[in-house]
C-alpha cells in the first residue's frame, strides 16, 4: 500500500516556505525576518514531529510569528538593512576594476556571510532559549567560531541556495525556506547551547548557596 506520509511531508514543507514569504512580505521583510525565521524553524520542527500534534501547520508557523513579530523588530530591520547595503555595495564594487575593489569585494563577502551565519546561529538559538537578542547574538557568534565545521556548510548552503536563485527562481522561493529550516535544525541539532542565567536567577542561585552554607 502507498504510504502518503512522504507525500504529506513535502506538501507542508513547501506550505512552510510560502508562509514563510508570506509572512516576510507582511512585515516588509525588513521588519519581519526574524521572527518569520524563528517561526519557519518552530514550523520545520514541528513538521518533523508531525504526528505528535493536530495543530494545522499554518496555525503553528502563525501563533509563533505573531509571539514575537512586535519584539523583533528593530533586530530584523537592523540584520535587513546591513545585509541590504553590503549586498549593494558588493553589486557595485564588482563594476570597479582597480586593485582596491577587490580587496574591499573580499572583506564585503566577508562581513555578508558573517552576518548571515550570525543571524542564523541567533535565530536558531531564540527558538532553543527565551533570550535578549543581545545574548543570542553574542552566543551566537561563540558557536559559529567554535563549531566552524557547521559554520562553512552555512555558508556553502547559502552559496547553493544563490546559484539555485540564479538558475531558477520559482524553485528558489518553493524551495530555500523549508530547506533552510532543515538544514540549520539537521546541524545544529547536536549544539549544545550554554546556560546561562539572567541576574535575577544569579542572584537567587546566591541566595540559596548562602542558606545552604
Amino acid at each position: 500500500m502507498f504510504d502518503t506520509t512522504f507525500v504529506t511531508k513535502v506538501y507542508e514543507s513547501i506550505k512552510i516556505s510560502l508562509l514563510y514569504w508570506i509572512y516576510l512580505l507582511r512585515g516588509a521583510v525588513i521588519y519581519s525576518v526574524v521572527p518569520a525565521t524563528i517561526a519557519l524553524f518552530f514550523s520545520i520542527n514541528f513538521l518533523r514531529k508531525y504526528d505528535e500534534d493536530d495543530t494545522p501547520i499554518h496555525q503553528h508557523f502563525k501563533n509563533h510569528y505573531l509571539k514575537r513579530s512586535k519584539m523583533y523588530t528593530l533586530p530584523s530591520f537592523l540584520f535587513s538593512i546591513f545585509i541590504l547595503l553590503l549586498y549593494v555595495l558588493l553589486y557595485f564594487l564588482n563594476k570597479e576594476s582597480h586593485a582596491l575593489s577587490l580587496l574591499l569585494t573580499v572583506i564585503c563577502l566577508y562581513l555578508l556571510l558573517k552576518l548571515v551565519v550570525l543571524f542564523t546561529y541567533s535565530c536558531y538559538i531564540l527558538t532553543k532559549r527565551e533570550w535578549t537578542i543581545g545574548k543570542a547574538l553574542m552566543v551566537g557568534f561563540w558557536l559559529s567560531t567554535r563549531h566552524l565545521f557547521f559554520t562553512v556548510l552555512i555558508v556553502a548552503f547559502f552559496c547553493g541556495m544563490f546559484y539555485l536563485l540564479r538558475l531558477h527562481v520559482f524553485l528558489f522561493l518553493v524551495c530555500f525556506p523549508a530547506l533552510y529550516g532543515f538544514t540549520v535544525l539537521f546541524l545544529f541539532e547536536s549544539i549544545s547551547l550554554p546556560k546561562i542565567l539572567s541576574k535575577r536567577k544569579k542572584t537567587e542561585a546566591k541566595k540559596d548557596d548562602k542558606k545552604q552554607i
